[in-house]
């Protein structure tokens, strides 16, 4: 609609990294429907790779590394919010909000980045939500995993 120059100036997360801009990755649309499923790591795999929803590269040069879109999601959105002493990543003395995926976000092939899902969440240092996978936890850490729960999950 707007041609490809401008199409490539969408969301310029390389270019705004570069010049000193910490972005942050906003979610809308979340959920399944027509056969395909969209979750936070669909929205990075697309900061990653740049890929549109046809499989085409749009704006490449603007294409950003895993630890990068990561960070989009966690410390640059606690200075966003001016919160960054007490959210956006694991340090003694703030709140525990972390996700436990059910694959190596770092090491897995880029492919299979948007089919990665949460299997726990904790927030607050409380657990808030998860699957019955606990127990790789347990394997993980070689014994039982107690944690807290609000949500009666």
């Amino acid at each position: 609609m707007y041609g490809i120059d401008k199409a490539n100036r969408i969301s310029p997360f390389g270019s705004l990294i570069k010049g000193g801009v910490v972005p942050t990755t906003e979610y809308e649309g979340l959920g399944c429907g027509g056969g395909e499923c969209v979750t936070p790591t669909t929205f990075l795999y697309k900061e990653i790779t740049r890929l549109n929803d046809k499989g085409d590269a749009i704006g490449k040069s603007e294409a950003i590394d895993r630890v990068s879109a990561l960070k989009t999601t966690t410390i640059w959105p606690a200075y966003y919010t001016l919160r960054e002493k007490q959210i956006g990543s694991l340090e003694p003395g703030k709140l525990a909000d972390f996700v436990v995926f059910n694959k190596d976000y770092i090491t897995v092939p880029e492919a299979e980045i948007p089919t990665s899902y949460a299997l726990m969440t904790v927030l607050g240092s409380a657990l808030v939500a998860h699957e019955e996978k606990v127990k790789i936890l347990e394997r993980v850490f070689g014994g039982r995993v107690s944690l807290r729960t609000t949500c009666g999950c």
